[in-house]
């Protein structure tokens, strides 16, 4: 049974602007550390850094119809490739338990300007 859905777009070309200030700010407060190692597979980074935040402000707002408000940050969704190269979201196990999660799937794309997300949780 499909619980919450999630969508969001992301500029590719506002991100790329995000990574490039001196302070990291953008990176430091949004992604965790294995999203940020495996950015450096990426020649180009921007495109890999706008579709996981769109996937997680996507997932962010499927949380958001589950319960109206709780403690999130978005370095708690943490998207990585699953083994056979599809996006997978994982979430801290308190989260998965206390809003009775099952599945949380996500789909990610991008094109030249943007990247988009769907998130549908279960």
């Amino acid at each position: 049974m499909v619980r919450g859905i999630g969508v969001d777009i992301c500029d590719i070309h506002e991100v790329e602007r995000l990574l490039k200030l001196k302070d990291n700010a953008f990176m430091n407060h949004t992604f965790t550390q294995k999203e940020i190692v495996l950015s450096k597979e990426y020649k180009d980074q921007a495109p890999y850094f706008a579709s996981l935040f769109a996937g997680k402000e996507a997932t962010f707002k499927a949380l958001s119809t589950l319960q109206s408000s709780f403690p999130i940050d978005l370095r708690n969704i943490e998207i990585l490739n699953h083994i056979d190269d599809y996006p997978q979201v994982y979430l801290e196990t308190s989260f998965m338990n206390n809003l009775d999660i099952q599945h949380i799937l996500i789909s990610l794309s991008y094109a030249s300007h943007y990247a988009i997300a769907m998130v549908m949780i279960e």
